[in-house]
């Protein structure tokens, strides 16, 4: 079925003859989601209009990536491989994202990108705390290796001491 198209290459082929890229627009109650080819991205609604009951999300995205078992698998209907999750497996840890549709089979909702850049975040500041970290133990090193030398600079004069004291005292 072709939308915008006299010749669809695909079962759904939605084309658009606008320069703005545009050509795709999914809309329910809550707000839309646009689909620009060009750039390929979504865009949805998010404006503060639409929204209520703020908060700075607190939750730990990190562990809430890391236990997505992800595979690599072939499909039986072509052969072809995919990189991904299996939804029984996903139904464990994230039940929330999995659903059973009229057929029987189970599909997975891809993960929110915002919990993806929230996992980014975490590790940023893990990173930053071990760089912050480690450039105090190298102060801390260099301080120690700077007193090392100053304690052997300081043996050594006194090494010195005694040999010119044995000297002087015939030992």
């Amino acid at each position: 079925m072709g939308i915008g198209t006299a010749g669809p290459d695909y079962q759904l082929h939605v084309g658009s003859g606008s320069a703005s890229g545009i050509v795709l627009k999914i809309q329910n109650s809550s707000g839309y989601c646009t689909m620009n080819p060009i750039t390929t991205t979504w865009s949805c609604t998010s404006d503060l209009r639409l929204k209520k009951d703020l908060v700075d999300t607190e939750r730990a995205a990190l562990p809430w990536l890391a236990d997505m078992r992800i595979r690599d698998f072939t499909m039986k209907a072509d052969s072809s491989r995919h990189t991904g999750v299996i939804a029984q497996e996903m139904l464990a840890t994230h039940s929330d994202m999995v659903h059973q549709g009229k057929d029987g089979l189970y599909t997975v909702d891809a993960p929110n990108p915002w919990k993806i850049v929230k996992a980014m975040q975490e590790l940023k500041a893990a990173n930053d705390t071990l760089v912050s970290t480690t450039e105090v133990q190298a102060m801390r090193i260099r301080q120690l290796e700077l007193q090392l030398k100053a304690a052997n600079d300081n043996d050594a004069a006194w090494e010195q001491r005694l040999q010119n004291l044995e000297r002087r005292t015939g030992q």
